[in-house]
Order: structure tokens, then sequence, then C-alpha cells
């Protein structure tokens, strides 16, 4: 990270030209750790859990996630230098993004169980049908939040000029998140199955829910990525004064995330995300 500040400021003390602006929407996700056992007890705390839930929670998945959808803006600079002529053009990128950003930590089902509430016998033939009754409890955390980013991008981008062009680079962004809350949403369900008979039948399953959610408040957590930019641009015409500055491009970023949060602490994961955008390029 430090060695990417560094190579930021030595191209921002050159002669720099802006190069053109974009919007763009896109998405980013990781698998995160497993949950400990301190972890878990410390998200439980949070909360007022009936105690019939205690079993699913504990049996249940221990794998976290990260997701993240976004909208942004950036703009682009040129890095001017006097050596002779090359097909790749050199630029800073900044940008800002806002969107919405989910940490889930368990995800937990317990086991069906199932009951035989009655039997139905054929007039007609003495076959016999079941009807069982099945019932289960779940139990899921998840940190939701928006989230507020800075991207950092050097890049190097090949043939500019051309109706399509390549670019890649390294990138750096830094998050934070607003509104950061733990949320526990719980309850049970049970339903009864019809029986299975050949022909259509007036038999409907009957289902009862109960829902639960609890909120918790929590402290301002960041993500921090570091990721390899790698993009296509499209030039919508080359010919119309009005077309030719419109450009769409799309980019993959294949990097590493690290999350910082009150309930699991910090940890890294590999991570993926992609974006498609709208670019206004100057003078070109």
């Amino acid at each position: 990270m430090l060695a990417f500040v560094l190579l930021a400021i030595t191209a921002s003390a050159q002669k720099l030209k802006l190069s053109d602006l974009s919007i763009y929407a896109g998405g980013s996700g990781s698998s995160g750790t497993t949950i400990s056992d301190n972890d878990q007890r410390r998200a439980l705390s949070q909360f007022n859990i009936p105690s019939s839930l205690t079993n699913v929670i504990w049996n249940g998945s221990r794998k976290s996630y990260n997701y993240q959808s976004e909208i942004g803006l950036m703009a682009t600079w040129d890095i001017r230098k006097k050596r002779k002529r090359s097909p790749w053009t050199k630029q800073l990128r900044l940008g800002f993004s806002y969107g919405d950003y989910s940490t889930g930590y368990i995800s937990s089902y317990n086991n069906n169980e199932t009951y035989r509430v009655d039997t139905l016998i054929s007039q007609q033939n003495g076959s016999e049908y079941y009807i069982d009754s099945v019932s289960g409890q779940f139990a899921y955390f998840e940190n939701v939040a928006d989230m507020f980013t800075i991207h950092l991008n050097y890049l190097m981008r090949y043939n500019a000029q051309r109706k399509f062009s390549f670019y890649t680079g390294i990138g750096a962004s830094v998050g934070f998140t607003l509104d950061n809350a733990l949320r526990l949403s719980y309850g049970s369900y049970s339903y009864t199955n019809t029986p299975i008979v050949q022909y259509n039948s007036n038999f409907g399953r009957n289902y009862d829910n109960d829902y639960n959610v609890q909120t918790k408040q929590l402290e301002t957590a960041t993500a921090m990525n570091i990721y390899i930019p790698v993009g296509i641009n499209y030039r919508i015409s080359k010919r119309s004064k009005w077309l030719r500055p419109l450009n769409v491009f799309a980019e993959w970023r294949p990097g590493l995330s690290v999350q910082t949060s009150e309930i699991l602490g910090t940890n890294a994961s590999l991570n993926n995300s992609g974006i498609l955008g709208l670019r206004y390029a100057f003078g070109r």
C-alpha cells in the first residue's frame, strides 16, 4: 500500500492533463472467514435470543461473506512525459462511490421435523395417502450498512484513440460504513404437506410462519481493497462530433480485501468486483 501511495504522489507531481470523467455502477463479493466460537458469542450477546433458537444457531453454518453494490464517479488525468511516442498512455484515476454493504455472518437452518398427522384411504381402490406436518426454525445474522468508498488507480491504456482499447494497472480503495448495524432475523415455520395423488385434487398446503427481526447499531466498519483493474473501452463513434467523446467501458477488479468490524475484528479474503460505465473523454 505504501509503495502504491508513493507511486501516486510521484505521478501527481508531474504534469497532468484531465483526460475524462465517468459514471459507473457495479458490485463486488468475497467469501469471508470461518466464524470462531468467541466471535459468535460476541454476536449473540447483542440480542435477546429465544432459548429455542440456541441449537439452531450453534449447529448452523459458520461462514461469513461480503457483498457490496455501488454507483460512482471517477476523474482521470493523463500523465504527460516527454518521451518517444508509445501506444501506452499512463493515467492517474481518482473516484468516489456510494452503495449498500452487507456481511452475512451466520446462515442456519435446522433439520426439518416431519410428523404423520393423518392418512386418507381411497373409497375407489383402497389406496392410502399420507398427510405430513413439517416444522423448523431458522436464524440469520447480517451486518448491513451504506458505504462511502474512495478509489485511487494508476492505469496504462493501450491505443486509447482506437474504437476498442484495453487498459490495466493497479488500484486501491478504502471504504467507511454509514448507519452500520447488525441485524438478526429468526423465526419458525410449519406447513402441512398435501397427499400425492395421480390427478388434481383440492388439497393445498397450510403454512404457519413466525418471523422476527432485531437490530443493533454498531461502530463504523472499514473495507480496504488492493486490486488489478482490467478493462475494455468502446468508443461509440469516431466521426460524430457529439458522440465522439462518449465511451462505454467494462472493468474487472480481482484483488485482496481486508475488512475490519466490531464483531469479527479484522479478516482478509480474495475479492472479485466488476463495474460498467459511461466515460466522457476530453479532446479525443
